[in-house]
Order: structure tokens, then sequence, then C-alpha cells
């Protein structure tokens, strides 16, 4: 019995010197977030791998990941203690076989729009008899931008008007299109620009030119987010502004509606700015203004009357422009709106104050 237990020492004696040895030479320690874009409360998979390169067993790994703002798991738990307090952390052990690899996997998500960056996870690996542990802070950088949450399909509707689908609306869109359909006389009720002088003159009498009105239309969408940030109310309206605009995006998307967009807005994370976006149709155009409405931040590159006056330039008066605001500053909207209302743009207004009211 001596003689074992003196064996057991020895063994004991032997691995203990090798992992202490070892510490984070044969360990590799990586962090995978499975999806880069999601909508608010989705669950997105958080992968954590351990590989052991060596040929000896790793007895003890402690992990402990702190959780961006806002993003929760499942599986994790509320930290009490140091600057981390009240945030969520993901904590747990492992041991590795020899050239074992292991995969741990986490479930989070994050009810609010924003970027969210998963920065680091701090590792902390011990010898044998657990008489020593080195800990070592490895980078994660990895990213996760939740878009602006949906307005209940219910409300678009109520909030939207109907402004898409109808002739009258395409008519708002393409009040002047180049296509003509044929001719008919001048009854006193068309417009002067629709009389066809050379027709007109061939006919001996006044002709009025027959447009196509279900050529493809084409608009700009402008979002304006300036306005108050002193109170969770101003906040959940700016929340509320996004969410309306993303409403239209999928409408237009829907629709079969080209577009173009541009904000105000500062956005994080990207080198794109989304000052301007051109046109475009289809999921990847789609997907492309979700992600810059996710990257946005409360903060504004220039103001609303800037933003107006850039969409006027490029726009013209041959297309028809939908500027989307929070509502909240009325002074601020209308000087802008003044800006459209000179350059003979049509015009639809969308507040985020009207989510409020449906």
């Amino acid at each position: 019995m001596i003689i074992f237990l003196v064996i057991l020492v020895i063994i004991a004696l032997i691995l203990q010197f090798f992992a202490a040895r070892r510490g984070f030479k044969n360990l590799e320690v990586s962090v995978r977030l499975a999806c880069e874009e999601a909508e608010p409360g989705e669950n997105c998979d958080l992968a954590v791998t351990f590989e052991n390169h060596s040929i000896f067993f790793i007895p003890y790994i402690r992990y402990v990941m702190i959780l961006p703002g806002h993003v929760t798991s499942p599986l994790g738990k509320v930290s009490d203690y140091g600057v981390f307090a009240g945030e969520v952390h993901l904590k747990d052990s492992v041991w590795l076989k020899p050239k074992e690899k292991l995969v741990k996997h986490y479930p989070v998500s994050a009810d609010m729009r924003g970027r969210y960056v998963f920065q680091s996870i701090i590792v902390d690996t011990g010898d044998f008899l657990g008489l020593k542990s080195t800990a070592k802070k490895i980078p994660v950088n990895q990213e996760m931008v939740v878009f602006p949450r949906k307005l209940s399909v219910d409300k678009t509707p109520e909030i939207l008007g109907g402004f898409l689908g109808d002739r009258s609306v395409r008519r708002f869109l393409f009040e002047d299109p180049i296509l003509t359909v044929g001719f008919h006389e001048y009854t006193g009720t068309e417009p002067m620009k629709m009389i066809s002088w050379t027709r007109s003159a061939r006919e001996g009498q006044l002709m009025v030119r027959r447009p196509d009105y279900t050529m493809e239309p084409s608009v700009s969408v402008v979002l304006n987010i300036s306005g108050p940030q002193e109170s969770k109310e101003d906040i959940a309206l700016l929340e509320d502004t996004f969410s309306l605009a993303r409403m239209v995006l999928e409408h237009l998307n829907q629709q079969g509606v080209q577009h173009d967009f541009r904000m105000n807005a500062v956005t994080l994370g990207s080198v794109s700015t989304w000052d301007y976006v051109t046109e475009g149709l289809g999921k990847k155009h789609l997907m492309s203004l979700l992600e810059g409405l996710g990257r946005a931040s409360y903060d504004t590159r220039f103001s609303s009357k800037e933003l107006v006056a850039r969409a006027v330039m490029h726009t013209g008066e041959q297309r028809g422009i939908i500027y989307i605001t929070p509502g909240a500053n009325a002074a601020e909207d209308q000087e802008a709106l003044r800006t459209v209302t000179r350059s003979g743009c049509r015009l639809i207004i969308l507040k985020g104050t009207e989510v409020r009211s449906c």
C-alpha cells in the first residue's frame, strides 16, 4: 500500500511539474459569434473553442467573458463585483484530454437595436494540484449588429397610409414619366405641361400626352434623427423613428420600388457611413440599409436642413422624397421642409410620433 501511495505521489509530482511549465503553451482558445446581424431578441450562438495540442491532459481551465451591455444569455449570470457589477457574464470551467478539442456553446441576444462588441475572454489555467494558476486575457473582437425592431403589421396601413400601390401615388413618385403610350384631346383639366405641341400642330387641335403610370417608380428615402435626447421618452421616440424607417424600406422593397437612402446619424464600427446609399432594390440592398440602421448612434453628422439640401441637390424635380423624422422638433422640421418646397420636389412626411399614436 505504501509503495502504491509513493507511486501515486511520484506521478502527481511529475504531472504537476509538466502542468506548471506548460501553462498556455499548448492551449489554444478562440471565440466565434455565429451571426454578425440579428433581430432584436434573436438568439445567436457564441462558441468558445478549447484545443489541447499536448500529449498531456489539462486538468483545469476556468474562463469568464463579460457580455456587452444589453446582451444577455440564459446561461449567463449577473456580476456583483468590481467594474462589471450589473453586467452579464459567462463563467465556466473545463478540463481537456490529450489532443482534445472542446467547443462550448452559449446563446446570446439583445433586445435593443445597436452594435455590440465582444471584446475579450479571460482564461485561467492551473497546474495539476491546483497550487498555481496563470490568467490571460484573449482578444475576441467579434461584433453583432441588431436591427431596429419591426413595427406591428397591423400598424402598417395606418402609418404608411397606403402611400404605395395605387395609381395616385405612382403619380407622386413619377409625376413626369418619359414613356408616352398615346395621345388624347385636351379637355381643359390636364396640366399645360402635358400638352404635346408637335402633335397638336399635326392634328390641328390641342392634344395631350397619355403617359404610362405603370413604369418603374423610384423614390429617395431621407432619415433625420435630430431631436432632443434628454429623457427615456426622447430615446424611445428615436427608436420608433428607426423602426419606422425600417418599415418604409421593407415596404418599398416589397413593392418593387427602386430607392436610394440617406441619413444624418453617425454610424459605429464601419468604414461606411450611410450618409448616402445609391439606388437599389432586393434583399442585398435592404440588408445593407438595415445594417446602417442598426449601427446608427443618436449623434448627428449634420443638421436636418443640410440633410434635406443634399437630397434635393441629388434628386431634382423628377423624383419624390420620403422624409422620416422623429417629429419632436417642429421648428427644425419646418426649416428643412421649406428647402424641399422651394426645390419643387414632391414630398411625403412620416413622423416617429405617428408610431406612438397608432
